[in-house]
């Protein structure tokens, strides 16, 4: 009766070596790699934001595009900071094409997963500001 359980001990132990663990360990890696190219997406948007000073709404549409285009969905908060006052800019681009910051606003980007654990979050203040053309 011993050597019974102890054979199937051994096949159910043989399974998960062979099958399982290597699966979950491939999701770990997954997701491990996923969280490392929405950090470097976050980065490369924040900073081109930071140089110019202006979010522009298709700027911002390929940065959705980008984080909800992975395996696990993520909620997005994206505000700035501005004399004291915080200003969510998915409302402004709702009205407006383009988002103009002042030179030392501060951006903050929050990317959470659905079940609220924080994913990245980046941010940063507005070194430069595009200036306007001006017409002669």
């Amino acid at each position: 009766m011993n050597d019974v359980f102890g054979k199937v001990f051994a096949i159910l132990l043989c399974v998960w070596l062979m099958f399982l663990y290597p699966l979950q360990e491939t999701k770990k890696e997954s997701m491990k790699l996923e969280k490392m190219y929405l950090y470097q997406e976050t980065v490369r948007f924040v900073d081109n934001i930071r140089n110019t000073g202006v979010i522009d709404s298709r700027d911002m549409e390929k940065y959705m595009q980008k984080v909800h285009g992975m395996n696990q969905k993520y909620q997005i908060q994206i505000s700035y900071y501005s004399d004291s006052r915080q200003q969510d800019v998915l409302e402004i681009l709702k009205s407006s094409d383009v988002c103009q910051m002042s030179y030392r606003d501060f951006l903050k980007i929050i990317l959470e997963d659905i079940d609220g654990n924080l994913v990245v979050c980046y941010g940063g203040s507005v070194k430069a500001i595009q200036e306007e053309e001006k017409e002669v």
